[in-house]
């Protein structure tokens, strides 16, 4: 049986059926210059006929502003872009965004996500329209771009399930979503007074996600909304990979606090949702274990502790390798390629395990003084 949906009480009104709704583009932007063209491209492709779409720069420090308001110009009446003075981070980007737009449908896009064809827009409002219990569609953007890969991409892509292969699979309501290349009904986010600004570059997502379902909404996840991902900023590099598992980690400790087990509620009707959960659950206790192991060891000198410790690490490792082994040679040019980015991946999920534990660490203790991470 499905939750009650409470509906909302303020905020602007879901469309009227029968009528067009009406829809808003948010584009939050940091450092995307090499990025912006291919998402703005794709969605000046689309067929839908009321888009109203919104730039809203957070202080970059590249081209970003310069290469949009190029695009634009050669495209009038397609958008406008506005520019913070300083770095706000992307829940008040999102926020400032919900703030200079009408639309009673919005669709948060990424700077480096690129819709693909050209009735995305289209089928999402569809698809969005059939269930007034839907508050939010979210695509498959697990697609990465060929020409724009390297092994930092593949590894952190396929870790992160950023990309992952779906083919043929049915749409499924999940239990939380990435608002990368997502539609959203305003009157849903508007209950929730938008998006939660003690997130200033992660977590946002999932809180909002959370606090939309215990409300009784649903999030569908669409896999023929397919959109292509390119990674950009610190995405790209290797350090600013472990940066960001240990940001994430950071923001979940205060989510855990705030909605303890509830993140565990619909992951079994959900594999997507399901695969996900259980990989970041997993891997706290791994680094719990590992970390114990590596005490007793210090403590007593045992070999039969070290040799457990190995076997400890060495069985995760095994674990990476074995499990994103088919995702990375559908990625790599060839077998013996897909062998190599194989064996490095294992060691980049064994630094996730340790980054991403430490911050969640960090993001427990720091939710009981201070709402901000």
């Amino acid at each position: 049986m499905k939750d009650e949906v409470l509906r909302p009480s303020s905020g602007t009104p879901d469309p009227p059926s029968g009528r067009t709704p009406s829809v808003s583009v948010i584009i939050p932007t940091f450092n995307g210059e090499r990025t912006i063209l291919a998402t703005l491209a794709s969605l000046a492709r689309q067929d839908f006929p009321a888009v109203d779409w919104l730039i809203v720069d957070d202080a970059s420090s590249d081209k970003t502003v310069w290469t949009a308001q190029e695009f634009l110009r050669e495209h009038p009446g397609r958008g406008r872009v506005m520019v913070h003075s300083s770095n706000l981070g992307l829940s008040r980007t999102l926020n400032h965004g919900l703030r200079e737009t009408q639309g009673e449908l919005v669709i948060v896009l990424h700077q480096d996500v690129e819709l693909v064809g050209i009735d995305w827009v289209s089928r999402a409002v569809r698809r969005l329209l059939t269930d007034e219990d839907i508050a939010v569609v979210t695509g498959y953007y697990g697609r990465p771009a060929p020409d724009d890969l390297n092994f930092t991409k593949k590894a952190f892509g396929v870790i992160r399930q950023q990309f992952h292969f779906a083919e043929g699979r049915m749409p499924e309501f999940v239990t939380f979503t990435e608002f990368k290349a997502d539609l959203f009904r305003r009157s849903a986010v508007d209950r929730l007074g938008g998006f939660p600004e003690q997130f200033r570059i992660v977590g946002e997502d999932i809180w909002v996600s959370f606090q939309l379902r215990r409300l009784g909404f649903r999030l569908l996840k669409d896999y023929s909304l397919e959109a292509i991902q390119r990674f950009s900023g610190e995405a790209e590099t290797l350090t600013g990979n472990f940066v960001k598992s240990f940001r994430f980690g950071q923001a979940m400790g205060l989510v855990l606090t705030q909605f303890g087990l509830f993140p565990t509620k619909g992951t079994r009707r959900s594999s997507y949702s399901r695969s996900r959960s259980w990989h970041r659950a997993s891997q706290p206790v791994v680094a719990l274990v590992g970390l114990s192991l590596l005490i007793v060891y210090l403590v007593t000198r045992n070999p039969w502790v070290a040799g457990g410790l190995a076997a400890w690490i060495g069985g995760r490792y095994v674990y990476y390798v074995l499990r994103f082994h088919r995702d990375l040679r559908r990625l790599s040019t060839n077998g013996y390629q897909a062998i190599l980015d194989d064996l490095a991946t294992g060691l980049m999920g064994l630094g996730s395990d340790v980054t991403y534990s430490l911050g969640l660490l960090v993001g427990t203790i720091r939710s009981r003084t201070s709402q901000v991470v």
